[in-house]
Protein backbone atom coordinates (compact mmCIF):
# COMPACT_ATOMS: atom_id res chain seq x y z
CA UNK A 1 0.00 0.00 0.00
CA UNK A 2 0.68 3.56 -0.80
CA UNK A 3 2.42 4.48 3.38
CA UNK A 4 3.53 7.63 3.37
CA UNK A 5 3.31 9.73 6.87
CA UNK A 6 0.93 12.21 7.05
CA UNK A 7 2.77 15.36 7.75
CA UNK A 8 3.84 15.22 4.05
CA UNK A 9 0.32 14.82 2.42
CA UNK A 10 -0.29 18.05 0.63
CA UNK A 11 -3.46 16.79 -1.67
CA UNK A 12 -3.66 19.76 -4.00
CA UNK A 13 -5.16 19.38 -7.58
CA UNK A 14 -2.96 21.57 -10.44
CA UNK A 15 -4.70 23.10 -12.55
CA UNK A 16 -4.94 21.25 -15.71
CA UNK A 17 -4.85 23.99 -18.57
CA UNK A 18 -1.80 25.70 -17.23
CA UNK A 19 0.27 22.37 -18.40
CA UNK A 20 -0.50 22.26 -21.45
CA UNK A 21 -1.27 25.81 -22.25
CA UNK A 22 2.45 26.95 -20.93
CA UNK A 23 4.90 23.91 -20.88
CA UNK A 24 6.74 23.07 -24.10
CA UNK A 25 3.81 20.82 -25.69
CA UNK A 26 3.46 20.03 -29.42
CA UNK A 27 0.19 19.48 -30.59
CA UNK A 28 0.14 16.02 -30.60
CA UNK A 29 1.26 16.23 -27.10
CA UNK A 30 -1.65 18.47 -25.92
CA UNK A 31 -4.30 16.83 -27.92
CA UNK A 32 -2.62 13.45 -25.59
CA UNK A 33 -2.92 15.63 -22.08
CA UNK A 34 -6.15 16.31 -22.82
CA UNK A 35 -7.19 12.95 -24.23
CA UNK A 36 -5.35 10.88 -21.99
CA UNK A 37 -5.49 12.80 -18.20
CA UNK A 38 -8.22 13.84 -16.14
CA UNK A 39 -6.34 15.39 -13.52
CA UNK A 40 -2.79 15.80 -11.73
CA UNK A 41 -2.86 16.13 -8.03
CA UNK A 42 0.30 17.07 -6.05
CA UNK A 43 -0.38 14.21 -3.35
CA UNK A 44 3.03 14.67 -0.77
CA UNK A 45 5.64 16.39 -0.44
CA UNK A 46 9.13 15.02 1.27
CA UNK A 47 11.96 17.36 2.58
CA UNK A 48 13.02 17.77 6.04
CA UNK A 49 10.31 20.69 6.43
CA UNK A 50 7.73 17.87 6.13
CA UNK A 51 9.13 15.22 8.20
CA UNK A 52 11.78 14.76 10.63
CA UNK A 53 14.38 13.42 7.95
CA UNK A 54 17.84 14.98 6.64
CA UNK A 55 18.60 16.47 3.57
CA UNK A 56 20.45 13.85 1.10
CA UNK A 57 23.38 15.14 -0.79
CA UNK A 58 21.56 15.08 -4.24
CA UNK A 59 17.70 15.54 -3.33
CA UNK A 60 16.70 17.81 -0.80
CA UNK A 61 13.27 17.28 -1.73
CA UNK A 62 10.68 14.72 -3.48
CA UNK A 63 7.39 15.56 -5.07
CA UNK A 64 4.87 12.76 -5.24
CA UNK A 65 1.84 13.34 -7.78
CA UNK A 66 -1.07 11.67 -9.09
CA UNK A 67 -1.86 11.11 -12.69
CA UNK A 68 -5.55 10.56 -12.35
CA UNK A 69 -6.07 8.96 -16.47
CA UNK A 70 -9.34 8.95 -18.71
CA UNK A 71 -8.28 5.44 -19.77
CA UNK A 72 -5.44 3.32 -19.26
CA UNK A 73 -2.81 4.38 -21.17
CA UNK A 74 -0.17 7.24 -20.96
CA UNK A 75 2.15 9.06 -23.65
CA UNK A 76 5.35 8.32 -21.64
CA UNK A 77 6.53 11.91 -23.27
CA UNK A 78 4.27 13.62 -20.87
CA UNK A 79 5.98 12.20 -18.15
CA UNK A 80 9.11 13.25 -19.17
CA UNK A 81 8.33 17.00 -20.08
CA UNK A 82 6.55 16.90 -16.70
CA UNK A 83 9.72 15.46 -14.61
CA UNK A 84 11.65 17.98 -16.29
CA UNK A 85 8.99 20.93 -15.58
CA UNK A 86 8.82 19.99 -11.89
CA UNK A 87 11.90 21.56 -10.30
CA UNK A 88 12.56 18.55 -7.65
CA UNK A 89 12.91 14.71 -7.73
CA UNK A 90 9.49 13.37 -8.72
CA UNK A 91 7.61 10.18 -7.96
CA UNK A 92 4.11 9.30 -10.08
CA UNK A 93 1.46 7.26 -9.27
CA UNK A 94 -0.61 6.54 -11.98
CA UNK A 95 -4.42 5.87 -11.75
CA UNK A 96 -6.67 4.73 -13.95
CA UNK A 97 -10.00 3.20 -11.91
CA UNK A 98 -8.93 0.66 -9.79
CA UNK A 99 -5.84 0.26 -11.10
CA UNK A 100 -2.52 2.11 -10.66
CA UNK A 101 0.91 2.28 -11.07
CA UNK A 102 3.87 3.66 -10.00
CA UNK A 103 6.84 5.43 -11.98
CA UNK A 104 10.32 7.54 -11.54
CA UNK A 105 11.58 9.36 -14.08
CA UNK A 106 15.66 9.86 -13.93
CA UNK A 107 16.44 13.52 -13.62
CA UNK A 108 18.92 14.32 -16.51
CA UNK A 109 22.37 14.67 -14.90
CA UNK A 110 25.99 15.32 -15.92
CA UNK A 111 26.73 11.77 -15.67
CA UNK A 112 23.58 9.87 -15.83
CA UNK A 113 23.21 8.71 -18.77
CA UNK A 114 19.68 7.42 -18.67
CA UNK A 115 18.27 10.99 -19.27
CA UNK A 116 14.65 11.68 -18.60
CA UNK A 117 13.63 7.43 -19.18
CA UNK A 118 11.37 6.10 -16.96
CA UNK A 119 11.35 2.95 -14.43
CA UNK A 120 8.11 1.92 -13.34
CA UNK A 121 5.95 -0.46 -11.78
CA UNK A 122 3.34 -3.24 -14.19
CA UNK A 123 -0.42 -1.92 -13.58
CA UNK A 124 -1.50 -3.72 -10.41
CA UNK A 125 -4.68 -3.23 -8.32
CA UNK A 126 -4.17 0.32 -6.49
CA UNK A 127 -4.62 -0.80 -3.26
CA UNK A 128 -1.73 -3.18 -3.75
CA UNK A 129 1.05 -0.44 -4.84
CA UNK A 130 4.07 -0.03 -2.46
CA UNK A 131 5.40 3.39 -1.68
CA UNK A 132 6.95 3.70 1.80
CA UNK A 133 9.63 6.30 2.93
CA UNK A 134 12.72 4.43 4.04
CA UNK A 135 16.19 5.68 4.76
CA UNK A 136 18.25 8.16 7.13
CA UNK A 137 18.44 11.17 4.64
CA UNK A 138 16.56 11.79 1.15
CA UNK A 139 19.10 10.13 -1.01
CA UNK A 140 18.59 6.60 0.54
CA UNK A 141 14.54 7.66 0.66
CA UNK A 142 14.71 8.35 -3.37
CA UNK A 143 17.07 5.62 -3.90
CA UNK A 144 14.50 3.12 -1.75
CA UNK A 145 11.88 4.76 -4.14
CA UNK A 146 13.34 3.06 -6.97
CA UNK A 147 14.04 -0.04 -5.49
CA UNK A 148 10.09 -0.37 -4.49
CA UNK A 149 9.88 0.66 -7.90
CA UNK A 150 12.07 -1.49 -10.25
CA UNK A 151 13.06 -4.43 -7.12
CA UNK A 152 16.44 -3.75 -7.99
CA UNK A 153 19.23 -1.59 -5.94
CA UNK A 154 19.90 1.47 -7.86
CA UNK A 155 22.74 4.49 -6.36
CA UNK A 156 22.85 7.65 -7.38
CA UNK A 157 25.47 9.76 -6.61
CA UNK A 158 26.42 10.26 -3.14
CA UNK A 159 29.86 11.76 -2.88
CA UNK A 160 29.70 12.30 1.25
CA UNK A 161 28.29 8.57 1.58
CA UNK A 162 31.43 7.08 -0.39
CA UNK A 163 33.45 9.26 1.56
CA UNK A 164 32.46 8.17 4.79
CA UNK A 165 32.80 4.79 3.32
CA UNK A 166 36.71 4.57 2.17
CA UNK A 167 37.86 6.99 5.43
CA UNK A 168 36.41 3.96 7.56
CA UNK A 169 38.01 1.38 5.47
CA UNK A 170 41.00 3.07 5.60
CA UNK A 171 41.12 3.83 9.33
CA UNK A 172 40.69 -0.21 9.46
CA UNK A 173 43.64 -0.72 7.14
CA UNK A 174 45.43 0.99 9.77
CA UNK A 175 44.62 -0.04 12.87
CA UNK A 176 45.11 -3.75 11.21
CA UNK A 177 48.77 -3.02 10.53
CA UNK A 178 48.64 -1.72 14.12
CA UNK A 179 47.47 -5.07 15.72
CA UNK A 180 50.24 -6.85 13.60
CA UNK A 181 53.11 -4.76 14.89
CA UNK A 182 51.91 -4.87 18.29
CA UNK A 183 51.11 -8.91 17.90
CA UNK A 184 54.90 -9.62 16.90
CA UNK A 185 56.19 -7.00 19.60
CA UNK A 186 54.38 -9.53 22.47
CA UNK A 187 56.29 -12.62 20.75
CA UNK A 188 59.82 -10.75 20.84
CA UNK A 189 61.77 -10.69 24.11
CA UNK A 190 60.49 -7.51 26.04
CA UNK A 191 60.08 -6.79 29.47
CA UNK A 192 56.96 -8.54 31.62
CA UNK A 193 55.38 -5.07 32.27
CA UNK A 194 56.02 -3.97 28.58
CA UNK A 195 54.09 -6.94 27.46
CA UNK A 196 51.21 -6.32 29.92
CA UNK A 197 50.74 -2.72 28.39
CA UNK A 198 50.79 -4.29 25.06
CA UNK A 199 48.52 -7.03 25.79
CA UNK A 200 46.05 -4.38 27.00
CA UNK A 201 46.88 -1.92 24.12
CA UNK A 202 46.11 -5.14 21.60
CA UNK A 203 42.82 -5.87 23.42
CA UNK A 204 41.56 -2.14 23.03
CA UNK A 205 42.46 -1.81 19.11
CA UNK A 206 40.76 -5.46 18.56
CA UNK A 207 37.58 -3.72 20.66
CA UNK A 208 37.99 -0.62 18.61
CA UNK A 209 37.87 -2.27 15.51
CA UNK A 210 35.04 -4.64 16.22
CA UNK A 211 33.03 -1.77 16.78
CA UNK A 212 33.88 0.29 13.60
CA UNK A 213 32.85 -2.56 11.69
CA UNK A 214 29.49 -2.99 13.50
CA UNK A 215 28.64 0.47 13.62
CA UNK A 216 25.57 1.80 12.02
CA UNK A 217 24.54 5.77 11.72
CA UNK A 218 21.98 6.44 14.20
CA UNK A 219 18.55 5.72 12.45
CA UNK A 220 16.21 8.50 12.40
CA UNK A 221 13.53 9.37 14.47
CA UNK A 222 10.14 8.21 12.74
CA UNK A 223 8.20 11.23 15.15
CA UNK A 224 5.79 13.63 12.44
CA UNK A 225 6.16 17.11 13.63
CA UNK A 226 3.14 19.11 12.14
CA UNK A 227 2.47 19.70 8.70
CA UNK A 228 4.57 22.40 6.81
CA UNK A 229 2.58 25.41 5.50
CA UNK A 230 2.13 25.03 2.08
CA UNK A 231 0.80 28.36 -0.58
CA UNK A 232 -2.59 28.56 -0.53
CA UNK A 233 -3.39 29.99 -4.45
CA UNK A 234 -3.21 27.82 -7.23
CA UNK A 235 -0.79 30.66 -8.39
CA UNK A 236 1.70 30.32 -5.17
CA UNK A 237 1.19 26.72 -5.28
CA UNK A 238 2.62 25.91 -9.46
CA UNK A 239 5.80 28.29 -8.35
CA UNK A 240 6.78 26.60 -5.58
CA UNK A 241 6.68 23.40 -7.55
CA UNK A 242 6.42 24.57 -11.78
CA UNK A 243 8.74 27.99 -11.55
CA UNK A 244 9.39 27.72 -15.24
CA UNK A 245 5.40 27.87 -15.61
CA UNK A 246 5.32 30.59 -13.33
CA UNK A 247 8.10 32.67 -14.99
CA UNK A 248 5.89 32.22 -18.34
CA UNK A 249 2.45 33.43 -16.84
CA UNK A 250 4.60 36.65 -15.35
CA UNK A 251 5.99 37.42 -19.33
CA UNK A 252 2.39 37.78 -20.79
Amino acid sequence: MINLPNSTKVCKQMPKDIFYKYLNFSDTLKKSFIDEIDCIIWMNQISPETMIISQGNEVAEIAVMEIVLKRQEINPNLLEILNREINQYAIFIVRYEEWGKILCCWKETEDNLKGDTCSQTNWMSYEDLILEVQGMDLDQVYENFLMQITGEKISIKNETRLKVILEKEEKLKKMGAGIQKMEAQMNSEIPFNRQLKLMNDLKMAKEEIQAIRTSKPEPVKTLQPETMELPLNNIETIHFILPNVVMKLQEE
